[in-house]
């Protein structure tokens, strides 16, 4: 009977602390989430684990001045839309020590309205989204702070880079022929192969393009062209070429 009272304080003390180590470390923030609009004027959510487990799924709620019509892309897992947000299935592993980052994803969707106010539901943990900007207007906003807000946060798409349109050609017999001088940059290059026997091949900085030398042909070529000196030719007839450079 004594040696059994003398044994007790151990194991009692032992049950403390298997209790008390399996409730430490739960987090009520499982995970890092931030909205944003991106420069083709698309929504664009990036989910972090920051928790202790492993990321199975989440929900996109949005707030009610937001609407969401598409899922364009994400760079893992699934996702669907679920009126009124959408819903992605996912493997994101939590931070394996503090000294680095858990799994994170992103998440390219559609839609119109405020992000403000938005909340995404990761296994069970609600989150509120941080994050602004609008796409699009909604006239159904009354507010003087939700009109304001429209207003002076929207980013609108840059503008695209303007696409240089070039010409060349080759033939009748062994003629060639091309611009004397191009702008750096993207461009569309148009070739006639009116010859049989020769073709017309373009080479430079980042770009070697050619037609065949049997047979006509008519290409189009999209080539970003870079600074300096480019050579077209035919490489059948040695004499049939020309330069021009690039500025």
């Amino acid at each position: 009977m004594r040696r059994w009272l003398l044994l007790l304080p151990p194991l009692f003390a032992a049950g403390l602390f298997l209790a008390f180590h399996a409730t430490a470390g739960v987090r009520d923030t499982n995970a890092s989430v931030n909205v944003k609009v991106n420069a083709n004027g698309q929504y664009e959510l990036a989910l972090a684990n920051i928790g202790d487990g492993i990321i199975t799924s989440f929900t996109f709620v949005p707030a009610s001045t937001m609407h969401v019509t598409s899922v364009v892309s994400s760079d893992k897992g699934t996702c669907q839309i679920a009126s009124p947000g959408f819903s992605c299935s996912v493997m994101l592993n939590p931070p394996p020590c503090a000294c680095t980052a858990g799994d994170s994803m992103t998440v390219v969707f559609t839609g119109s309205g405020e992000i403000a106010g938005s909340k995404v539901d990761v296994m069970g943990v609600g989150i509120t989204v941080t994050g602004t900007g609008a796409v699009g207007t909604t006239t159904s906003q009354t507010t003087t702070r939700q009109t304001t807000t429209n207003t002076t946060t929207a980013t609108p798409p840059p503008p695209q880079p303007k696409v240089e349109k070039l010409s060349g050609s080759v033939g009748p017999k062994a003629k060639i022929a091309f611009a004397h001088s191009a702008k750096a940059g993207k461009a569309q290059i148009t070739v006639r192969d009116m010859s049989k026997t020769d073709n017309f091949h373009l080479s430079g900085p980042g770009v070697n393009k050619l037609t065949s030398v049997a047979g006509k042909a008519h290409a189009i070529w999209h080539v970003t062209l870079r600074k300096g000196l480019y050579r077209f030719r035919s490489d059948r007839t040695p004499t049939a070429f020309g330069t021009f450079r690039a500025v």
